[in-house]
């Protein structure tokens, strides 16, 4: 007799209870009032993970083969490395070809050398050549400006750190020496 339609009224979206029997005014199967909040199951939003094996090429080479200056490698083997890591070794020969490249590796894999070389190297051929370098923090941006310190021991290359909550006055200073490299973290830099 009375023909049963599909209504847009809040309440009534999504599956539609085709058997009115068992409503009550104000109330849902489930107990809860019309205005509560409806529970999710998270299950819904979560994908299950696919293992994923990771192959490693074999590095066979060293540093002294990406054409890198002597003292850079020297520097190198005083720190202890002579062999790339996975990221050195696939990330540097297209940086110092001069290509844009984004790397991506886990902690600890040697990503700040992979890019600090290409740079180090270009300021030791062209000493007028500027750098930026802009740290997503303060702790990250004083670990790279260590890094940057002791792979350029011995080069006449100035570097500057520019972070938030030290005197803005000594660096305005170091600022104006024209440093080649100049690092700084987000909040700097807005």
């Amino acid at each position: 007799m009375y023909q049963q339609r599909n209504s847009f009224r809040s309440g009534s979206r999504g599956r539609h209870n085709r058997s009115n029997s068992n409503r009550s005014f104000g109330h849902n199967r489930s107990g809860r009032g019309r205005f509560q909040p409806k529970q999710l199951d998270p299950r819904l939003f979560i994908k299950p993970a696919d293992a994923v094996q990771n192959e490693v090429a074999p590095i066979t080479s060293t540093f002294s083969d990406f054409k890198l200056p002597k003292q850079l490698v020297s520097n190198l083997s005083s720190m202890g490395f002579d062999t790339p890591t996975p990221i050195q070794d696939q990330a540097l020969t297209p940086i110092l070809n001069g290509h844009d490249l984004i790397g991506l590796a886990d902690t600890g894999t040697g990503k700040t050398i992979a890019f600090v070389l290409p740079i180090l190297a270009k300021l030791i051929k062209d000493p007028a050549q500027n750098a930026l370098i802009i740290a997503p923090t303060r702790e990250l941006a004083v670990q790279i400006k260590d890094d940057i310190k002791a792979l350029s021991n011995g080069l006449p290359i100035k570097t500057v750190l520019l972070i938030g909550g030290t005197g803005i006055y000594r660096q305005i200073q170091e600022l104006k020496r024209n440093p080649h490299i100049i690092l700084v973290d987000v909040g700097v830099l807005i």
